[in-house]
């Protein structure tokens, strides 16, 4: 988790699902440490279980990214304070893909449950990044003359 804020409501939501049976892989940041964090992946792993995850909870913008890039299912924490500092980014990402329903600013298990149960139309996100991955191969080779 990010901050404080983010990590108060990832501790919640991890209790909550480990009630619920979830198998919990929780991973924090080099720079925001967190003792409760139960594993330290590569980058390889990292990827490969954001992947193979049924759903990533996270309050990181490349983790979000990651995890929608992949069709993986997820939940974006920010903290108080809506569009600012590092929220923006994913709130930006979340809000061109159609995904800004997935974003939590708070802990509410009504809402958890609702997102954990309803599944994700990936067709927008996935035209997203299309257009998006056809526009920089354009760009690359038009820097690059190739």
């Amino acid at each position: 988790m990010q901050n404080e804020y983010t990590t108060k409501i990832g501790h919640k939501i991890i209790n909550y699902l480990k009630k619920k049976g979830y198998n919990i892989r929780y991973v924090s940041s080099a720079y925001y440490i967190d003792p409760k964090s139960n594993y330290n992946p590569t980058i390889q792993e990292w990827l490969i279980n954001i992947l193979s995850s049924d759903i990533v909870i996270t309050s990181s913008f490349h983790g979000t990214l990651f995890a929608t890039n992949f069709n993986t299912p997820i939940i974006s924490l920010c903290g108080k304070g809506g569009v600012g500092g590092q929220n923006s980014r994913i709130y930006s990402l979340l809000e061109e893909i159609g995904l800004s329903d997935r974003i939590m600013d708070s802990f509410d298990k009504n809402r958890l449950n609702n997102l954990l149960s309803n599944n994700i139309d990936w067709s927008l996100t996935n035209k997203v990044f299309d257009k998006k991955r056809l526009s920089s191969e354009l760009f690359l080779q038009n820097a690059l003359k190739l």
